[in-house]
């Protein structure tokens, strides 16, 4: 999380994006070119100091507050390029030093392509040796089917050799090494091998226009609700069977900023034989979504504030997945949650059990009251 110390703005990037931040800043440092006034250089070096720490909470001066945005401009501005088809990779010879331009768009068409061919023989290929099978010679097949997969594969692999090899045209290498990228201003069509484009010298193209607006600096809450969605999406890949995307994305979509993240687990309603429902704690609510192969999602939520009561709606019976979690409430009927496992994932500092008694002590202690005993 950043923090800019001159607006009080803030910016979440998960682990991905700090990377990514840490390496182009890195990167611009090696080769300081630019197409155009950049900002300060020192508050750059200022950046890359502070992303080389390991705090999760940043407070950014307004020099490397700018930087932030700039780098993140940059990658749009890229992609916006090569969607023209106005950016080429430069792939340098290392017998000759020759340059060569690549578009990368032609590239993946051709991978694409080979890829495609590939299948298509691979198909031709499965209805032949099928065919064989239906011959009086089973084990010529077989022989036959063994052979034909070690000739597929040599093609496969020579057509992709192929498809991909550069060839020097001035020394016929083969040997490249790839050191940047060229662009070609949507204004004047000037090629600009610069790190950094901002506006163009020969005709004042503004780069920066191909970049989204509002992709930079939120407002704080903004930014802490992008951190719980992106938390959340972390957990899914550690929860109990899985999280549907749209369980997800439905517990996602009610996420505020003001709210921490505490502990999500999978239970079932009473009189349920599977357990389909997703839990999720946080620090203001309990909400739910519940989805199953013959049922549509629907979803939920009890604010801690309204809740009256946390009781255990199993409490007459011995059977330890009726021990569940029962919410009163100051208006509406009781919600109730059963068959809880003790799995679960934790998502804060609490320590949590996922059995019956576990999620009503968590409860209590969000409401606000004594965690109490059963």
């Amino acid at each position: 999380m950043f923090t800019r110390t001159d607006t009080g703005q803030s910016l979440f990037l998960d682990a991905g994006g700090v990377t990514a931040l840490r390496e182009a800043a890195q990167e611009i440092l090696a080769a300081p070119t630019s197409a155009g006034e950049p900002p300060d250089p020192a508050a750059l070096q200022e950046l890359a100091g502070l992303l080389d720490g390991a705090e999760e909470c940043l407070a950014v001066p307004p020099g490397a507050g700018a930087w932030i945005g700039i780098i993140r401009e940059r990658e749009e501005i890229r992609r916006g390029l090569r969607e023209q088809g106005r950016l080429r990779v430069r792939y340098r010879c290392r017998v000759c030093d020759l340059t060569l331009l690549v578009d990368p768009e032609r590239e993946a068409r051709k991978a694409a392509a080979t890829d495609a061919a590939t299948l298509s023989r691979q198909g031709g290929g499965v209805v032949r040796t099928a065919a064989a099978f239906d011959d009086d010679d089973p084990g010529q097949a077989v022989f036959l089917a063994v052979v034909q997969a070690f000739q597929e594969g040599l093609k496969e692999q020579e057509a992709k050799e192929h498809g991909l090899t550069r060839v020097c045209t001035a020394c016929d290498s083969t040997d490249f090494e790839t050191v940047g990228l060229t662009a070609f201003c949507p204004g004047c069509r000037a090629p600009r091998a610069e790190n950094l484009l901002l506006t163009c010298p020969d005709c004042g193209y503004d780069f920066r226009s191909l970049a989204a607006e509002g992709s930079g600096w939120q407002s704080a809450a903004e930014a802490r609700r992008a951190r719980n969605v992106a938390r959340l999406g972390a957990a899914a890949a550690e929860f109990e069977k899985g999280l549907r995307d749209s369980m997800r994305d439905a517990l996602a979509g009610a996420l505020t900023g003001d709210e921490e993240l505490i502990a999500l687990c999978r239970c079932a309603r009473p009189g349920e034989f599977g357990r389909y429902v997703a839990l999720l704690f946080t620090s203001a609510r309990l909400a739910w979504v519940r989805e199953s192969w013959v049922s549509d999602l629907t979803s939920g939520e009890v604010r801690w504030a309204d809740v009256t009561a946390v009781e255990n709606p199993g409490a007459e019976s011995k059977a330890e997945f009726e021990s569940g979690l029962k919410l009163t409430t100051a208006h509406g009927d009781p919600e109730v949650f059963d068959d809880f496992r003790g799995k679960g994932v934790r998502l804060g500092e609490l320590d949590v059990a996922f059995d019956g008694e576990g999620v009503r002590r968590l409860a209590r202690l969000l409401r606000g009251e004594p965690p109490g005993e059963g």
